[in-house]
C-alpha cells in the first residue's frame, strides 16, 4: 500500500524487525540485493543522503544481524526509529 518510496522502506524496515523477531537465520534481504534489486538509481549515478542514509541503515542491520536476532536491543530501538520520521527529507521531496 505505500504510495512513496519513503513509506516502502519503512515497511522494508518493519520487515527486518519482524525477521529479528522470529529468530530467522539469515537477514531478509543483503545491502547488495537492496542496491540491485530495490534501489533507484539516477540517470547520472548520483544518490542522494536521503538514499545513503537507509543503504549505511540496512547495512548496518545485515552486519548486525545475528547479534540483533539474539538481543532484546532491537525492539527497543526499531520503536524508537519508527516512531520518529525517520525520512522528514524525503516528504519535503
Amino acid at each position: 500500500m505505500a504510495k512513496r518510496f519513503s513509506e516502502f522502506q519503512n515497511v522494508l524496515l518493519f520487515f527486518i524487525n519482524d525477521s529479528l523477531k522470529l529468530g530467522e537465520t539469515y537477514p531478509l534481504f543483503t545491502l547488495d540485493e537492496y542496491l540491485d534489486y530495490l534501489f533507484p538509481s539516477s540517470e547520472d549515478g548520483i544518490s542522494p543522503w536521503n538514499e545513503t542514509r537507509y543503504l549505511l541503515l540496512f547495512r548496518i542491520y545485515e552486519r548486525l544481524h545475528e547479534w540483533l536476532k539474539d538481543s532484546e536491543i532491537i525492539e527497543e530501538i526499531i520503536e524508537e526509529e519508527l516512531s520518529e520520521d525517520i525520512n522528514p527529507e524525503m516528504e519535503a521531496n
